[in-house]
């Protein structure tokens, strides 16, 4: 019988309402969610390996001849049975537990064909799991197969899947390929087939190539589409004196990476056509200088420029970082976050609409309607992992198709951000300031306290600032750990009371955040006990030390980001992860901060440890964004599928299995 895709699993036979709500535990509801079901695993037992080679644990295939039999009892009173095999593969001694009537059917010089887990104890014994009795030993071969596993749930075996998978795959109509022409790739009908059904192992790994390439392919059509056509927009000026006279006042040279960027970015907004640009660099390596050369572009052609941040603390920096160095011209640099006055509010909404406001710096407050420009022509949005596809339309909308530059601090490995960011180009800066010493970084256990309040009190007298994180704000019963308050009080009174120390975490009002902030900075403050409020962009190049307690408690790239609040200046900086989890994984992570301080090798760790739908918030509904694909292990595949992308969207006609696909994307990710 011919069947759809869209058909749902009661179509199947043996599948009713009951079997039905079963599939749906498994987000499983229609016949193409079911092909879409892999297997997580394959038992391959193909190979015939002698009984000598086997390994105790290990899941293996064993075809024989009974010489004997005798029935037994566990210590407990359970009954097994109990008998020795020979054949070509040596001879064994298979155990089946709960069956003690097998003895009947297990008579003298009877073949048969056996799975079983060797035994832990005895290598020349399984425990056996399934059987099928033979004709002869010959009719072993066609069971000697790759064997799916799939995920299941209470009700739902692996066998009544795959015997749905294997009705949906009979009776499936002749389906247009969705790859172009000439394409070497396995067509993708003909990849369920192979992936759910594997002759081989050298067929499977085809079609997993295959639908790897398709899951990458499918994310960046996804990207594409949510990003939007390339739009006629505003064509700046190729030079102006405000962008040359605001280098030329720099107290440095660019680096070699922040020149391509800038002029990537300044080839991109002569462009008639609107710029969709993703600038990745480490921390501390000038995103915001460049950032500021594109802003300046657009106001030096009479337009307006926006940079959004995702907290009011950055918000605040920028303004400051650009009033400073922006006051010898006449720009005018405002700010607009949720904790204005609705006085001070309604002021410079009124004169961002009058066009009076050349530059705005702002939080998500930038997305409400109320907030008008009179000529947007340049949008910088900064850490966009922490913002969706659809506010950073929302922002590109109040304007006539602004040129968008996407920062972001947080490395993403070039295969994640190629694909997840599909519809922006990538320009990397991967060398840092002239005079920045790399940041000694120290694993330590609490026990070692006393030792790093001297080292931290010696640097304090000298001028140096430090900053000490923590994970909580407030004491929790659940979770021994330091947390701000109690770490500030015991810190200002009891250890360091002949210094200034002051306390930041999220609770506070956006106004005393950034009071504290200023104080630290300018130096009324010689340490701050923070949450990870201060994690993204806070610049303080006085701030030589950063502590960060129950250190195992973040994430590899968080820590990253933490460890880049110091390392700013010319002095020598220091960051110490305190932690006395043993556990070997921890160590290994931490380990790994202590040894490099290249963000993108912490960032293919960190990929690796908690995939890239944690990394980059593109977990939906409790699944990854891939069902076969690994960012890190097929990177190869990711520029294979941005080439099949360009030239599927070529095509004059859309296949309906990839619209099927899209469609399915497309609910996947908004869901």
């Amino acid at each position: 019988m011919t069947r759809l895709l869209t058909d749902p699993v009661t179509v199947l036979k043996g599948v009713g309402s009951k079997r039905a709500s079963q599939f749906g535990i498994l987000g499983i509801r229609t016949l193409f969610d079911l092909v879409q079901h892999y297997p997580f695993r394959y038992d391959d037992y193909t190979e015939v390996k002698p009984v000598g080679t086997w390994i105790d644990g290990e899941t293996v295939a064993y075809a024989g001849r009974v010489v004997s039999v005798e029935n037994a009892r566990t210590r407990t009173g359970k009954s097994l049975v109990k008998a020795l095999l020979e054949g070509p593969q040596g001879e064994v001694v298979a155990t089946w537990f709960g069956r003690w009537q097998l003895d009947r059917q297990l008579s003298h010089g009877r073949p048969l064909f056996c799975v079983g887990r060797v035994n832990a104890r005895f290598s020349r014994e399984i425990v056996v799991t399934r059987h099928v009795f033979l004709k002869d030993l010959a009719e072993a071969d066609q069971y000697r197969r790759i064997e799916p596993v799939y995920a299941t749930t209470e009700g739902l075996s692996g066998k009544v899947i795959q015997d749905a998978v294997s009705q949906v795959l009979a009776g499936l109509p002749l389906m247009k390929d969705i790859w172009p022409q000439g394409t070497s790739l396995c067509p993708i009908p003909k990849a369920w087939q192979l992936v759910h059904q594997p002759p081989s192992r050298a067929a499977l790994d085809e079609a997993l190539k295959a639908l790897k390439t398709l899951e990458f392919m499918l994310l960046i059509l996804w990207a594409q589409e949510r990003g939007g056509d390339r739009q006629r927009g505003v064509a700046h000026p190729v030079a102006d004196d405000l962008t040359r006279g605001y280098l030329a006042a720099l107290p440095y040279e660019l680096t070699v990476d922040q020149k391509k960027a800038v002029d990537a970015i300044w080839a991109d907004m002569a462009s008639p056509y609107q710029m969709h640009r993703l600038l990745q660099g480490d921390v501390g390596s000038g995103k915001t200088t460049v950032a500021i050369l594109a802003l300046l572009r657009a106001v030096a052609g009479g337009h307006q420029g926006a940079l959004m941040a995702p907290t009011e603390i950055l918000a605040t920096q920028h303004e400051l970082t650009m009033k400073e160095d922006l006051a010898r011209y006449d720009i005018r640099v405002e700010t607009l976050t949720g904790s204005l006055s609705p006085k001070v509010r309604q002021e410079r909404l009124a004169d961002l609409a009058a066009g009076d406001i050349d530059l705005v710096i702002g939080t998500h407050a930038l997305f409400e309607p109320d907030v008008v420009f009179k000529d947007l022509s340049c949008v910088v949005i900064d850490e966009q992992h922490r913002f969706g596809v659809r506010q950073r339309q929302l922002l590109t909308e109040k304007g006539l198709h602004p040129d968008l530059l996407v920062m972001t601090a947080t490395p993403i490995p070039r295969s994640l951000a190629l694909t997840v960011y599909g519809d922006l180009d990538l320009t990397l800066i991967q060398s840092m300031p002239p005079g920045r010493q790399p940041i000694k970084t120290y694993v330590m256990g609490s026990h070692k306290r006393e030792g790093l309040y001297d080292f931290l009190r010696t640097h304090m007298v000298a001028g140096e600032r430090v900053y000490m994180v923590c994970p909580l704000v407030e004491e929790s019963e659940k979770l021994d750990l330091q947390n701000a308050e109690s770490l500030y009080s015991h810190l200002a009174e009891t250890v360091f009371p002949d210094f200034s120390i002051g306390l930041l975490h999220g609770r506070m009002k956006a106004t005393d955040k950034a009071a504290v902030m200023a104080d630290f900075a300018a130096g009324q403050l010689q340490m701050v006990v923070s949450t990870t409020v201060i994690e993204v962009g806070v610049n303080v190049p006085e701030a030589t030390i950063m502590v960060i307690e129950n250190a195992d408690r973040f994430g590899l790239a968080q820590l990253h980001q933490l460890r880049g609040r110091v390392g700013r200046g010319s002095s020598q900086s220091y960051c110490f992860l305190v932690s006395d989890n043993r556990g070997p994984e921890a160590r290994a992570r931490l380990e790994l901060m202590s040894r490099t301080s290249d963000g993108f090798e912490i960032a293919e760790a960190d990929l690796a440890q908690r995939g890239p739908g944690e990394l980059l918030g593109l977990r939906q509904s409790g699944q990854g964004v891939f069902r076969l694909a690994d960012p890190v292990r097929d990177q190869a595949l990711v520029l294979v599928a941005r080439d099949l992308a360009k030239a599927v969207q070529a095509r004059d006609e859309v296949p309906p299995l990839l619209t099927a696909y899209m469609n399915d994307m497309r609910r996947r990710m908004m869901s």
